[in-house]
């Protein structure tokens, strides 16, 4: 979901820097496991606070993962590709699959 959320017309990106202190979570876990009780959220920073906010008034647990970069998707210091090379790849996963 991450890396799709870069595919708009917007040619907006990615930075995380310390995946793994962010979350309780396993690395593998975090960029492939998809549960259902997830959200992924994208905000300006002057929302961060509000959101925040609303979160632990429902008791929600919350991460925060990253900020949103421009033309990269990068989570260091695994992964560091344009988004175009992204989208690519994305895009001939299922043809290469079958071929």
């Amino acid at each position: 979901a991450l890396a799709e959320s870069c595919f708009g017309d917007k040619n907006l990106g990615v930075m995380i820097k310390d995946l793994e202190a962010s979350s309780p979570l396993s690395v593998a876990e975090l960029l492939f496991g998809e549960g259902s009780a997830r959200v992924l959220i994208s905000l300006k920073p002057q929302q961060l606070k509000n959101v925040q906010e609303k979160l632990k008034a429902f008791h929600l647990d919350y991460h925060r993962l990253g900020q949103v970069s421009t033309a990269s998707f990068k989570i260091a210091p695994w992964i560091d590709l344009s988004i175009d090379s992204l989208k690519k790849k994305w895009k001939e996963a299922f043809e290469n699959i079958v071929t």
